[in-house]
């Protein structure tokens, strides 16, 4: 039996958005945001998700196009879906990732239940939050002004194999039986809280990464009372790999509070 691809397999529901396109265009823009509470209240009815698809994806998709000046491509709109039904799509740099995501973020929150996204990048995290944010907010619905916990109900994860797969392997080192610590590592974490940040050491934020300057390695020197043996890292910075390991942990602390 052929498989069917995605274009083929979607062929239909991209259709029927695209119907809605002259309809979406005339709606004024209180009438277009009306359309958030008129399907939310069609959920709350009974109706499934599956069957609104097609109207919540043109309401985004105008929307988009008002807000942000990009039209979602109907190759975008598969994607869409894809990540709808729970699946993996994968697309390559500058295709709009971003704005597929919004698509079936959109249709899940019309439940009510919340939606997380998910993206190991700070500094995307906080972008994609203010330039892609403006479509949800713009229908009316609210990003939570503050962190907390809501009930597991949709997510959508950006670089899935980094998230799932690289990052997940952290947990399983830590998690292994760990031997009983050495009297270095106590030094070190007394010195590491006694270092003061820029003075001892810098921070480099989007590495995650913690190195000592000259202060910081004459100081530890002096405080240990011995020699440091030096290796230089692919960057060229000199390190102390065990007490660098310290600051990491102190400064990863300090970073999230």
């Amino acid at each position: 039996m052929p498989v069917q691809l995605p274009t083929q397999q979607y062929a239909g529901i991209v259709t029927a958005i695209n119907r809605l396109k002259t309809e979406m265009a005339a709606l004024s823009d209180a009438e277009l945001r009306e359309k958030t509470f008129a399907l939310k209240e069609r959920v709350s009815q009974g109706e499934s998700l599956d069957s609104l698809l097609p109207e919540a994806f043109a309401v985004v998709r105008e929307t988009s196009k008002r807000v942000l000046g990009l039209r979602p491509f109907d190759v975008q709109l598969i994607g869409g879906m894809v990540l709808h039904k729970g699946e993996i799509t994968e697309m390559r740099t500058g295709e709009g990732k971003t704005l597929v995501a919004i698509l079936p973020a959109y249709l899940s929150a019309l439940s009510g239940k919340g939606v997380h996204v998910v993206t190991v990048n700070d500094y995307l995290a906080r972008q994609d939050c203010e330039w892609v944010g403006q479509v949800p907010r713009f229908l009316g619905l609210k990003s939570v002004e503050e962190l907390v916990l809501r009930g597991f109900n949709y997510c959508i994860i950006y670089e899935v194999d980094s998230i799932l797969i690289d990052e997940a392997r952290t947990p399983l080192i830590i998690s292994g039986t760990a031997e009983k610590p050495s009297d270095e590592y106590y030094k070190a974490a007394k010195i590491a809280t006694a270092f003061e940040r820029d003075i001892h050491y810098t921070v480099d934020e989007k590495h995650k990464t913690v190195l000592l300057t000259e202060k910081g390695y004459k100081d530890d020197e002096e405080i240990l009372d011995v020699k440091i043996c030096m290796i230089h890292g692919n960057n060229g910075h000199r390190k102390s790999s065990s007490l660098v390991c310290v600051l990491n942990e102190e400064n990863a602390t300090m970073v999230n509070l």
